[in-house]
């Protein structure tokens, strides 16, 4: 009595494989995702979210580009001796806080551009910044408005 059930039991769990392990691959052989018993295949689904990769570049007088290694530029030995919110940068108020950070430690008038891209969990990488802009140009603050001349009523 104990055989038959052995058996069915090694029959589920072998079905209940095969569906975990090529239930992902029947999408990735161009199969597509045609019925709802298939799974989609995701790969660190929400584990890198609003993570950034960033790269700085500094443009040089005669125009050309040159990488900035930002542990060095903040006084780390490494990556590894850097606190996490150097290392990792999330979201674009990361990027900016970190941005700002550099150019502080930049000397004055450095050009300096951003490359950056942040995890999507439904769209992928997107673009925050191609480089086109220099991070470190002096904000222009929004002009005020002079108050009424004269007496103000209420």
């Amino acid at each position: 009595m104990n055989e038959p059930v052995s058996k069915l039991r090694l029959a589920v769990i072998a079905v209940i494989a095969g569906w975990m392990i090529l239930g992902p691959a029947y999408t990735q052989f161009g199969l597509g995702e045609r019925y709802w018993f298939v799974r989609r295949w995701v790969m660190y689904h929400g584990f890198a979210k609003d993570v950034c990769m960033v790269e700085y570049e500094v443009v040089l007088p005669d125009g050309s580009r040159e990488g900035v290694d930002r542990y060095e530029v903040l006084g780390y030995t490494g990556d590894k001796r850097a606190p996490k919110g150097v290392r990792v940068i999330k979201g674009r108020k990361g990027i900016e806080g970190h941005s700002r950070r550099l150019c502080n430690k930049m000397p004055a008038g450095t050009d300096m551009r951003l490359v950056a891209r942040c995890a999507d969990n439904k769209k992928g990488w997107k673009w925050v910044s191609r480089g086109k802009a220099n991070v470190c140009a002096a904000k222009v603050p929004a002009k005020r408005q002079a108050p009424p001349k004269g007496r103000v009523t209420p």
